[in-house]
């Protein structure tokens, strides 16, 4: 059963619905989410993907995201997702690391945010199938399960604002132009 008192109305729903695969002792709330963006012909490969979302960020974040200028390494950027979830504080801090081609990894440093310090959320791009998905996946120590809930809410509405991004005005080039700065 799920270790934290009260964390779902189902006490078995936890570790992304799979608590005989998968162990929550420490009480954290996970999800992953594949989201379907459109055709590799229409949007580019998953490295471009992720070009036109690191170059339009604060469009695709489905809430405000200032005190970065760019998505790189050792940025920090501060989240302000209260008004999704107004009974929680949902403004807080993050921190990229570990950003390859199709990858960002946020860390959550500040206490003032909905998930505790040291939670993490990456973002991933990937091909399969001639398709480009998205991949959401976020682990909160101490959170209950209907966060997860939350979330997909909330990362669903990215999902969808990046697949609705205006491909046809993006660069073609992918990780080497975006590192340039072109």
């Amino acid at each position: 059963m799920d270790p934290v008192f009260e964390g779902s109305a189902n006490a078995y729903d936890y570790c992304g619905q799979d608590p005989l695969n998968c162990s929550d002792l420490g009480g954290t709330y996970s999800y992953t989410y594949n989201w379907d963006l459109g055709s590799i012909a229409d949007l580019g490969n998953a490295a471009q993907v992720m070009v036109y979302f690191r170059a339009h960020f604060k469009d695709v974040f489905p809430f405000p995201i200032t005190g970065c200028k760019t998505l790189t390494n050792g940025s920090t950027c501060d989240l302000h997702a209260g008004f999704y979830v107004d009974f929680i504080n949902g403004n807080g801090t993050v921190r990229l690391s570990n950003v390859t081609a199709e990858k960002l990894y946020f860390t959550v440093t500040s206490r003032n945010y909905f998930d505790p310090p040291g939670s993490s959320i990456t973002f991933q791009t990937y091909d399969s199938g001639g398709q480009v998905y998205l991949r959401q996946s976020g682990n909160a120590p101490g959170r209950p399960q209907i966060y997860a809930d939350i979330a997909y809410v909330i990362w669903g509405q990215q999902a969808a604002n990046l697949a609705e991004g205006d491909y046809g005005a993006r660069h073609p080039c992918t990780w080497d132009c975006f590192i340039a700065g072109i």
